[in-house]
Formats: C-alpha cells, structure tokens, sequence
C-alpha cells in the first residue's frame, strides 16, 4: 500500500485482499480496479473503508488530523498477515502454512474471526443512499494505536 499527495490530494494505492487471501479489488491512486464484486466500498472526504463478503473491513483509512491517518484492516506481505484493528495491531508470521490444506485453513479462518469483531466499521452499509454515511456507534478505544504520521505539511 502507498499513500501520496500531489498538489494537496491524498491519493492511495493498494491491493486489496480478504480473510482468505483473495485479491478483492485494487486502488491506484484513488481509481478502483475491481476484478470481483465480493465488497462493499464507503467512504467520504475524511475516510475511506473496503469491507470484504465476510463483512469484514480489510482497508480502513481514516484521516485522523492534517498530517495523520488512522489505518485499520488486513494488510499481507511477505508471508505475514498484520491485523490492525480498534484495539492494536497483531501480526501473524507464516502465514501461507495456515492455508496449505483445507482443513488447517478453516481453523485458521475460524480462529481469525473471533478476533476480527474489534474491527469496527465506519461506515454504514445499506444500499447505495448510505454512502458517506457514518456508523454513529463506532467508538474507537485507543484511535492513536494505529496512526501513522504522512511527511506533510498539509494535505
């Protein structure tokens, strides 16, 4: 994932994939590549949120103030699985020895989404009039668990 800004525009680009390491969709700075239609997209001027057919959100990016982001979601690389959810960040190494037969894989899976519920949504999701429409129970215990600080001025 990368995040940029050019002439004041934050722009992201990510690969973005589910619980079960699937590609779900691309983002190129800010221009969607969707090779299936398993998600659901929100967002607004502040937050952008991808949230997989498992009703999981595997991207939240959430501008925190001028020069900060709140990132949450699930994020591969190089073998490891990182989990950044509400309450901190976990990171799982190996992760491919987790889905090398079909039965380790669903343990896997089942195990992850006991964890997952902490992952609040941003967003609501119901139907296409709900775009940009905040979830007004989301109460995020610890929002500075997650920042990352973007090299900015301003956006």
């Amino acid at each position: 994932m990368s995040v940029s800004i050019e002439n004041g525009k934050l722009f992201i680009s990510a690969k973005i994939y589910d619980i079960e390491n699937n590609m779900v969709t691309e983002i190129i700075k800010n221009e969607w590549n969707t090779p299936n239609k398993d998600f659901q997209i929100n967002y607004d001027n502040t937050a952008l949120e991808v949230i997989d057919k498992h009703n999981i959100p595997v991207l939240q990016i959430e501008l925190y103030d001028t020069n900060r982001i709140i990132l949450g979601g699930m994020f591969y690389y190089n073998d490891r699985l990182l989990v950044c959810t509400d309450n901190g960040i976990q990171e799982i190494p190996e992760i491919s020895s987790y889905y090398e037969t079909e039965k380790i894989k669903r343990k896997f899976i089942e195990n992850l989404l006991s964890y997952i519920p902490q992952m609040t949504r941003i967003f609501k999701y119901v139907g296409n009039e709900w775009i940009g429409i905040r979830n007004l129970d989301r109460k995020v215990s610890n929002p500075l668990v997650n920042i990352l600080y973007i090299k900015s001025e301003r956006f």
